[in-house]
């Protein structure tokens, strides 16, 4: 072989190695991305399972309340039927804002964290800790497991939830329709894994305006009472056994924002603090519905289906005492940090019938018979009962009783007592000292030793009076008159707390 021969070679040798470095290099260059992906799954290996994510960074939400809503629509993730047990189902609903809609998110380390409902104060989970696409989620007790730990992707405006089993939050149907499950899957990045958080700044949340009963957390017996069933502004509010009476029952109404009012069935007025105070122990009472911030109550869920009650005055519903006791007052204080019992509170619903003592007292006391000062003569008889040859105070009670009660007979029946402390909310009253000196009148409320009256006389004239009796070391006062005990009887003809 000659020289010129020799070099031809060796510059085909150079050439056919620079075309393989190419190739190679050229088929590095084109798996480059792919082996980077790679890469990136592996150092995520059992955190998730879809590359396209696996390269998406994680964020820290603030922590603090949500409502955690699906793509695009008005559902939100939604503890079903307001469940406080565990295994309690998760799904999507409509938004309303209540505790069972309401989530605390809270870091746990690092990236991850748990996401705990405000209503029942149990943890999101994965049902039994499977790691499997398609298993449901449902809340558990805290415990920190993996199947409770979540972080969070920021895609494309949206937030994929990721949990440490290496699934993602899914909705397992229609993301527009109430009641769709939801289950853990592997990411697919499709909507119905794709949710909004929706930071909540007040702690407090919506209430089904409705009727109720507030029912102390240290007793699940005792409840908030009006004192003796008092009718009266100023009648304390305290804590008693549960007789499901219309003292015992609220209808809770919306105020304004987050704030409702409280108004007790058997007065229809509502819960109040006194004189506006801020004071810690500041009373609670009932008082005529005026609109103020004495009279308006946000509910804060604190978990197992409790509240906190508070004052738009700042303050907190508390329980004066350490226990639930039978007449334990109720109070204002600011948020304690320990038997945080005396202030939780759980709604629970009842009923209230539209013909309560009050309504019908109203009712009566507006009747045109009485209101239009028709004159009652000697013979004339009450128009509700026939029969009866009574006339004056005797006849308006004759009808009172007929009205109220449904008796023909104005004693049949009552309760009888001779003594001042027999008197109660709508007993009747007769006191005597002769013939020609005597009375009937209607007690509409007793209010400590201060009695509200309803009087007719002869003339067909009524008085509706605060002024007129009191009580004094147990014997009744007409003015400044002491009227003996022996000259005194009180007819009561049932628990007007209880009549619906």
């Amino acid at each position: 072989m000659n020289g010129n021969a020799s070099k031809m070679i060796t510059a085909l040798r150079s050439a056919l190695a620079m075309l393989v470095l190419a190739a190679i290099v050229a088929g590095v260059a084109i798996a480059g991305p792919c082996a980077r992906e790679a890469h990136a799954v592996s150092l995520t290996a059992g955190s998730i399972k879809a590359a396209s994510l696996a390269v998406t960074p994680t964020y820290n939400p603030a922590q603090g309340d949500y409502c955690i809503g699906a793509y695009g629509t008005s559902k939100v993730l939604d503890v079903q039927s307001g469940s406080l047990a565990d295994k309690g189902n998760i799904w999507i609903y409509s938004a309303n804002d209540t505790a069972a809609q309401r989530f605390v998110i809270t870091k746990v380390s690092g990236k991850w964290h748990q996401i705990v409902n405000k209503n029942s104060g149990k943890a999101l989970s994965v049902a039994g800790g499977k790691k499997a696409d398609n298993v449901n989620i449902w809340q558990y007790k805290n415990n920190k497991a993996s199947s409770q730990l979540w972080c969070f992707h920021n895609v494309k405006g949206y937030t994929v939830i990721e949990n440490k089993l290496g699934y993602v939050l899914n909705v397992d149907g229609s993301i527009s329709k109430d009641k769709t499950n939801v289950t853990q899957k592997t990411y697919s990045g499709g909507n119905e894994q794709k949710w909004k958080l929706i930071k909540k700044n007040d702690a407090a949340v919506k209430i089904d305006a409705n009727k109720v009963q507030l029912v102390s957390a240290l007793g699940s017996n005792k409840v908030i009472d009006m004192c003796d069933g008092n009718l009266e502004n100023g009648g304390n509010v305290q804590v008693w056994s549960n007789g499901s009476s219309t003292n015992q029952k609220l209808v809770l109404s919306p105020a304004s924002g987050y704030y409702y009012t409280l108004k007790f069935g058997v007065s229809n007025k509502v819960m109040d603090v006194k004189s506006a105070s801020t004071a810690e122990g500041a009373n609670v009472q009932q008082y005529v519905s005026n609109g103020s911030n004495a009279q308006q109550w946000k509910f804060i869920p604190c978990g197992n289906g409790c509240y906190y009650v508070q004052s738009k005055l700042g303050k907190y519903l508390t329980l004066a005492g350490s226990s639930a006791n039978n007449g334990t007052n109720v109070c204002l204080l600011s948020k304690l940090s320990t038997n945080q019992g005396r202030q939780q509170w759980k709604l629970v619903k009842t009923t209230l019938g539209a013909s309560t003592y009050y309504n019908k007292m109203i009712k009566f006391i507006k009747d045109a018979n009485w209101k239009n000062r028709i004159g009652w003569g000697f013979n004339q008889r009450p128009k509700l009962a026939p029969g009866a040859d009574v006339k004056g105070c005797a006849a308006y009670c004759y009808d009172w009783v007929k009205y109220m009660y449904g008796h023909n007979d104005l004693t049949a029946g009552a309760k009888k007592s001779t003594t001042a402390n027999g008197i109660k909310t709508g007993s009747i009253v007769h006191w005597k000292y002769s013939e020609s000196n005597q009375h009937w009148f209607v007690v509409v409320s007793r209010n400590g030793n201060k009695i509200h009256s309803i009087e007719g006389n002869a003339d067909g004239k009524t008085r509706d009076s605060t002024t007129a009796y009191k009580i004094k070391n147990g014997v009744l006062y007409n003015g400044d008159k002491a009227i003996d005990n022996k000259h005194l009887y009180v007819y009561t003809h049932g628990d007007h707390c209880k009549m619906q």
